[in-house]
């Protein structure tokens, strides 16, 4: 075995392999430390790959004491162009972050915006502005607008509780419910973006908002482990938003969980929501396509699923798939088109007469606890629905 010492090695009676890995010891300590002082190199988390410098939002004058309005400091540490880290405190905003405006206004532009927390519950933003707290990523050039990434993760968002009484909520054909046990009357919306590719929300907090998050025209956004409560619409896409996954969420204590509006490509799964007392879990209106809601669980909310259109031809919302939910309430209303139920656990199903193409394969009863199939269907179409079940046979229509 031929082993190379250094002439300082051999007095010393160290290897050369052993100076080595003391080096690479000194240097992980040193990485330790930057990263714990605010500023260092850290591997982000799936599914962003790249190596991002983190800056502490506190080294930008930032308080976090819940009193104090930090927004300057953030905008400072935001136009560092790094990741802005947020230390476990309440970081008061008090008014919102427009990245359109600001560009407009003073020629800065932040293409990737990365924003991470200690953890739900931790770091809490608390906004008591009016409006929309983060908004991004417009791409009309006469609002500011540019195309912008977003990474929110650990964070909490926190809106205005307030205690007049609750407006009806309305999305398309859709009407909430006096209660009062969910939503919200504030008016502040959380984030509102355009989405780029490979935007992410995850392991988040939302609470009492008029809407969480919402985006137009976006593609590519994932949210994520995240908590939706007490707000009004907790997640809303809309205009053309597509490829887009929401999973493994709690959404429970809002006004209408997820809302959807001229969206395609959409996968809704492993989600929790129930307790939306004050309408529905999710709400379709008008030319959805190729959605796939699948794995989630549903509970206690007025209705599951919710879908009504009022425009025809083209328009007509189609191509929805739903698998292996448990508690499913669904209300299909007129203009839907090539909707399949496979393998659920049903609590009620009416579909209108103008629905077309509804098909319902092995779905069970899961009021007696998905021992038997479900067959009690109701609504004016239910004579048209092609209903397959393989302990009962097979058929077409009731």
């Amino acid at each position: 075995m031929n082993t190379v010492e250094s002439a300082g090695a051999r007095k010393s009676g160290l290897s050369l392999r052993m100076l080595v890995v003391l080096a690479a010891l000194a240097l992980a300590i040193a990485g330790l430390f930057f990263v714990h002082s605010g500023l260092g190199r850290v591997r982000d988390p799936e599914p962003v790959k790249e190596t991002v410098l983190l800056v502490s939002v506190k080294s930008f004058g930032a308080i976090g004491d819940g009193r104090t309005d930090d927004r300057d400091a953030i905008l400072k540490a935001l136009r560092s162009g790094h990741a802005v880290f947020f230390p476990r405190g309440t970081y008061l905003v008090g008014a919102p972050i427009d990245f359109g405006a600001l560009r407009l206004r003073e020629g800065w532009a932040q293409p990737n915006v990365v924003l991470v927390g200690e953890g739900a519950g931790l770091s809490r933003l608390l906004f008591r502005g009016d409006g929309t707290l983060l908004v991004g990523g417009r791409t009309a050039p006469a609002k500011g607008g540019y195309e912008q990434r977003l990474t929110i993760r650990e964070l909490s968002f926190l809106g205005t509780p307030l205690k007049r009484p609750k407006p009806v909520r309305s999305f398309g054909r859709f009407k909430s419910l006096p209660n009062e046990f969910a939503g919200t009357s504030s008016a502040q919306g959380a984030v509102y973006w355009e989405f780029g590719g490979a935007s992410v929300i995850e392991k988040s907090e939302f609470t009492d908002f008029d809407t969480a998050v919402s985006t137009e025209l976006g593609y590519g956004l994932t949210v994520r482990n995240s908590i939706f409560k007490y707000n009004g619409i907790a997640i809303l896409l809309s205009k053309a938003v597509t490829t887009s996954v929401v999973e493994q969420n709690t959404i429970e204590r809002n006004d209408i969980g997820i809302a959807m509006w001229i969206c395609s490509q959409i996968r809704i799964a492993n989600n929790i929501l129930q307790g939306n007392y004050g309408g529905a879990d999710i709400v379709s209106y008008n030319w959805n396509s190729q959605i796939s809601i699948t794995e989630n669980y549903f509970e206690a909310s007025p209705v599951a699923f919710f879908h009504a259109g009022d425009s025809e031809g083209e328009f007509i919302s189609n191509n929805f798939f739903f698998e292996r939910n448990k508690g499913l309430t669904v209300n299909i209303g007129p203009l839907a088109n090539n909707f399949s139920f496979v393998g659920n656990r049903i609590q009620s199903f009416t579909s209108a007469s103008s629905a077309q193409n509804i098909l319902l394969e092995n779905n069970t009863d899961d009021t007696k606890n998905g021992l038997v199939p479900f067959t009690a269907f109701e609504g004016a179409g239910a004579s048209t629905l092609r209903i397959i079940d393989d302990k009962r046979g097979r058929g077409a229509g009731m």
